[in-house]
């Protein structure tokens, strides 16, 4: 309980923090998670494509939440089966080629990129796109959680981004956009 957590001294309480990171609960966060969870079990079940974005101050735990909310998502038969998560970090994937390599390798379509030459990132994404398409889009669906999207954002010319975010709208593959911000 909280109030026992009170009276511990600050290093016991950071180490309680520490080693119960993956056990805790997120606080007054009930109904930021249930609306996320509901949108991403719309999306398993019916392919209802979204985007949204978290945002917040720097520590305020939005990573956590949605963490937490794919943790759950995640236990749901229709989501394991059928959702296909692509974690991408702005700063870890700074450019479109290192993106578009680390969705390619999530969705396990790299050897059909391998000698392939494209005239730009927009063709190799639309590329990638296209042999989701050609899979079975009443069973799959893409997730893509792009952490720091504010420097996805901030890439010159933003072709990536705009892309993923037509995909998302023009519904050809479900798609679903979850952007993580400060």
């Amino acid at each position: 309980m909280l109030p026992d957590l009170v009276k511990l001294p600050i290093k016991q309480l950071a180490m309680h923090q520490i080693s119960n990171k993956n056990n805790r609960k997120l606080m007054h966060r009930t109904s930021e998670h249930q609306n996320l969870l509901d949108m991403l079990t719309r999306f398993s079940r019916d392919g209802q494509c979204n985007s949204v974005i978290v945002s917040g101050p720097p520590g305020s735990g939005k990573s956590a939440l949605v963490q937490s909310v794919l943790q759950e998502a995640g236990k749901q038969r229709d989501f394991a089966g059928s959702v296909i998560v692509v974690q991408l970090h702005g700063l870890e994937h700074f450019d479109d080629r290192s993106t578009l390599q680390a969705i390619a390798r999530t969705l396990r379509v790299e050897s059909d990129l391998e000698g392939r030459i494209f005239s730009g990132t927009n063709e190799q994404l639309h590329f990638i796109i296209s042999l989701l398409q050609s899979g079975n889009a009443e069973t799959l669906r893409v997730l893509f959680v792009l952490e720091e999207f504010d420097l996805f954002a901030q890439r010159k010319g933003q072709s990536l981004l705009y892309t993923l975010l037509d995909v998302a709208q023009s519904r050809v593959v479900p798609v679903c956009l979850l952007g993580v911000t400060s």
